[in-house]
């Protein structure tokens, strides 16, 4: 960081899932996010070697990739990955082995949402806690198992910045 300026801001969060399309579905009808443009299929021989896409080391056929954005302006890439078939593989395995150990979303009401993320196919975990700066959170899983971390102020509210 130079002299206290701030380098960067949150641009999105990259997360991989089984279906993209029933993914975009699940995220702007439970969570009210907004999708930027159409979910769109990237053929393989468009996705550079040097692709963060290509760790797995198995053929890719292709992606399918769509673009959420919430109201504080950071966006949710969700990315399905589509391979292609090898002697042995099944005929597809949708999604390289990254871990993502959640995504962390300001909500008005954290555990309205876990409710209404636990009533649509998701994963409420615990229950609704606050941290000692007063901002309240409840971890909970979407219906593929990525962590979704809901609180009820902002990351400076969080940490008294």
């Amino acid at each position: 960081m130079l002299a206290g300026k701030m380098m960067c801001t949150f641009n999105h969060v990259g997360m991989a899932v089984p279906e993209c399309d029933a993914a975009v579905e699940w995220y702007t009808r439970t969570l009210g996010l907004h999708q930027l443009g159409s979910t769109r299929y990237v053929p393989g021989e468009y996705i550079p070697p040097t692709s963060m896409f290509r760790r797995s080391g198995k053929p890719l056929e292709a992606i399918k990739v769509a673009f959420l954005l919430g109201s504080g302006g950071v966006g949710l890439e969700l990315v399905e990955f589509i391979r292609g078939s090898e002697a042995g593989d099944e005929p597809s395995s949708p999604h390289f082995s990254g871990d993502l150990y959640h995504v962390a979303l300001t909500v008005e009401d954290p555990g309205g949402v876990a409710e209404a993320i636990a009533g649509s196919g998701g994963t409420k975990i615990g229950e609704v806690a606050k941290m000692p700066s007063g901002v309240s959170f409840v971890h909970c899983l979407d219906p593929w198992g990525n962590a979704l971390e809901l609180m009820s102020g902002t990351l400076e509210q969080l940490v008294g910045a």
